[in-house]
């Protein structure tokens, strides 16, 4: 892709961004939520405009159960109505993933998770 993607951050990443504060205090390491949102702007927004397919495409790794199955049945039928050619890619940091959309010029910020937590909650909130 030639050019620069812009970034969105949609509100399902905003409510995951806002569980990880507290996880990290009570974890015991409340510095590292500065650290990840340093990380964010510095590193991680420009990386994704210059480079907006640079994540692994979260899409091929497959379901682990049932109903991570379903669920990402209906991510993928959602995908398709937004954007046919767009994929959701998973952004792996030094102790976060980030799951994010590329859906033509743009990148959409959709979840954040500590590394130590289990799964991705998508809601049932609009995340794009």
């Amino acid at each position: 892709m030639s050019g620069t993607a812009t970034v969105f951050v949609t509100p399902g990443f905003e409510r995951h961004l806002g569980e990880i504060e507290p996880f990290l205090a009570d974890a015991g390491v409340p510095e590292h939520f500065d650290t990840l949102l340093d990380a964010l702007q510095n590193v991680v927004i420009p990386n994704l405009e210059r480079h907006p397919d640079m994540g692994r495409d979260f899409l091929a790794r497959g379901a682990q159960s049932v109903e991570a199955a379903s669920r990402l049945e209906h991510l993928v039928h959602r995908l398709g109505e937004l954007d046919h050619s767009g994929s959701i890619r998973a952004y792996v940091m030094t102790q976060h993933l980030l799951l994010y959309a590329h859906l033509g010029d743009g990148v959409h910020l959709l979840a954040i998770r500590h590394q130590r937590e289990l799964c991705f909650d998508f809601g049932t909130a609009d995340n794009t």
